[in-house]
C-alpha cells in the first residue's frame, strides 16, 4: 500500500492509507471490513478522507449492527 498499515488494538483492528484518500480498514471480530476510495488531486469535488474520518464511519456501523 502507499503508505503504512496502522494497527489499532484498542478496536483490534488494523487499516491501510494510501495515496489520495485511499482507506482498507478490516475488523476480523466483527468480520467487517470497509474500503474507502477518494481521488481528491484529480476531482474537485471531492475531499480527502482521512483515517479519523473513517474510523467515525466504522462506529457507526459496528453501532448499528449490535443494534
Amino acid at each position: 500500500y502507499g503508505y503504512y498499515w496502522w494497527i489499532r488494538p484498542d478496536y483490534n483492528a488494523f487499516a491501510a492509507l494510501g495515496h489520495g484518500g485511499q482507506i482498507l480498514y478490516v475488523m476480523p471480530d466483527q468480520d467487517l471490513l470497509m474500503v474507502i476510495t477518494a481521488n481528491p488531486y484529480t476531482h474537485q469535488d471531492l475531499v480527502a478522507v482521512s483515517i479519523d474520518d473513517a474510523e467515525k464511519l466504522v462506529q457507526m456501523i459496528v453501532n448499528s449492527i449490535r443494534n
